[in-house]
């Protein structure tokens, strides 16, 4: 089970730019994430300031283990392993991503077994967007009161995939790579100083586990929406664009 607070510090940039992102996550405590041209180790994150309230959540489901992940999805030496494909149904539009399970078998069997058939995600909103960057989504309501989550996993950012334009990633507090949860980032740009860079926590980036195939138009939509700061959320849509579920189609 795991504490999370208000709001959380992302920071991505992209070729020449660089921008400050705060973004509220699971987890709770303050981040920031860096991409660069350079490739720069960076870090999502989860804050608030210390005069801030801090918001507790339990599960009274116990944590899954995916440490057996073959004898869950099939044993991966005999039968070849087919990648899940969901369907995001928001207010903006539908985005489908298929998801690595191969590469990232925690980071997929979280998402899936943890929120997506638990409907978790129903009715949380996109609470960070920039085109610059990426948008950020699936811990609030529309309320912006941060939904329930479960343990967290291990970080599986040395899978080799690159944090390319319209790759999905978990969310993860800073200096703290094993401790994703529910918040999941698509890229709306190519965001290598994510990627991997060693084995120091400041390093270690954040896991691609899997990337938009269809609706990336949907991505960008989104990501350019007009933002209305609030409290601990910066670059909060000025009107909540809304995941109304989230669907398994394969």
């Amino acid at each position: 089970m795991e504490s999370f607070v208000r709001r959380c510090h992302f920071v991505a940039a992209s070729l020449s730019m660089a921008a400050l992102l705060f973004l509220a996550g699971c987890g709770g405590k303050e981040a920031a994430a860096t991409a660069s041209t350079e490739e720069t180790a960076t870090d999502v994150t989860a804050a608030s300031p210390a005069s801030e309230s801090t918001i507790t959540a339990r599960s009274t489901v116990a944590q899954a283990s995916y440490e057996s992940q073959p004898s869950i999805y099939g044993n991966a030496d005999a039968t070849p392993i087919t990648n899940p494909v969901v369907i995001l149904h928001t207010s903006a539009g539908d985005i489908q991503i298929e998801l690595f399970m191969e590469q990232a078998p925690q980071s997929v069997g979280n998402f899936l077994d943890n929120y997506v058939r638990q409907g978790a995600y129903e009715n949380t909103i996109f609470h960070y967007v920039d085109p610059k960057g990426f948008i950020l989504g699936g811990g609030y309501s529309a309320e912006l009161v941060h939904v329930p989550t479960r343990g967290s996993i291990n970080n599986e950012s040395s899978n080799g995939i690159s944090h390319e334009r319209g790759t999905v990633a978990m969310s993860h507090e800073p200096n703290e790579p094993n401790s994703g949860t529910c918040e999941f980032f698509i890229n709306a740009v190519e965001n290598t100083g994510l990627n991997y860079q060693g084995t120091a926590p400041d390093q270690r980036g954040y896991c691609v586990f899997g990337r938009v195939t269809q609706g990336m138009e949907i991505v960008d939509q989104i990501a350019a929406a007009a933002v209305e700061p609030k409290e601990g959320f910066d670059n909060l849509p000025a009107e909540a664009i809304v995941i109304q579920s989230v669907e398994e189609v394969k």
